[in-house]
């Protein structure tokens, strides 16, 4: 493992970089900080990096504990598909994103891993989850690293700054979306009527709370979905306004 970053270095060293905005031309965070915009942007990136990053923590007990699916089938399948799809996706974008409506993709990828996230959390299809998990990889891949993108085209002059709070963002949802959707798993069978749709269904207390944590988590690429309109509607009037 000591083998990957030391290829970065080699990597990083070669890798052509665009030219740092000039102090004498930079907007300071001052100028920024009450926008709407810039405020609605970390959000997006909370709850893309949420979206991310409970998906992958989380599939792989959910499917050993829940599906029932050997641990070493469902890391495969599961898990390692995730991650080679959001790997797939950023590479892709990588490839072909100049010619391509990234916020309408992101969008696109929002609703899929919405989607994602209610099959994992109510499918009673070991296959159909496992599909599901490996489509949330590639529909989720553009969500953190496209914020920025949005965000640093609105903001062309903002310099290191911008990238600072929007890497902060999404660390924050990166933490706090896994985190609550844990305490959420915790006490689901604390709750009243959760408790008798477990009894209905023949779940245990374990599988009660993991289903339940993954509903919770559609609710994050929703949020950024939502927050991904407005931005959408702000480009567009300032697309307008600098035709006019």
């Amino acid at each position: 493992w000591t083998i990957p970053p030391l290829l970065n270095v080699i990597l990083f060293s070669i890798a052509p970089f665009a030219p740092i905005v000039p102090d004498k031309h930079r907007e300071s965070f001052w100028m920024h900080y009450k926008n709407k915009f810039f405020i609605v942007a970390v959000f997006t990136i909370a709850f893309g990096a949420a979206s991310e990053i409970i998906m992958n923590q989380w599939a792989s007990a959910f499917m050993e504990k829940v599906m029932m699916i050997p641990k070493v089938l469902g890391d495969i399948s599961g898990m390692s598909m995730f991650a080679l799809m959001l790997g797939l996706g950023r590479l892709l974008h990588g490839k072909y994103g100049a010619k391509m409506d990234l916020n309408k993709i992101m969008l696109l990828g929002c609703a899929v891993a919405f989607a994602c996230y209610l099959i994992v959390a109510f499918s009673g299809i070991g296959i159909l989850s496992l599909a599901a998990c490996a489509i949330c990889g590639i529909a989720v891949s553009l969500l953190w690293p496209g914020t920025l993108v949005l965000t640093s085209e609105r903001f062309p002059l903002a310099g290191t700054w911008l990238f600072a709070f929007l890497a902060a963002g999404g660390d924050i949802g990166a933490s706090v979306g896994p985190g609550f959707v844990g305490i959420v798993s915790d006490n689901a069978v604390n709750i009243g009527f959760l408790s008798q749709i477990a009894g209905k269904y023949g779940l245990d207390s374990v599988q009660l709370g993991m289903r339940t944590g993954m509903f919770i988590g559609a609710l994050f690429p929703l949020g950024a979905f939502l927050s991904l309109l407005y931005i959408r509607s702000k480009s567009k009037k300032s697309n307008i306004s600098k035709a006019l």
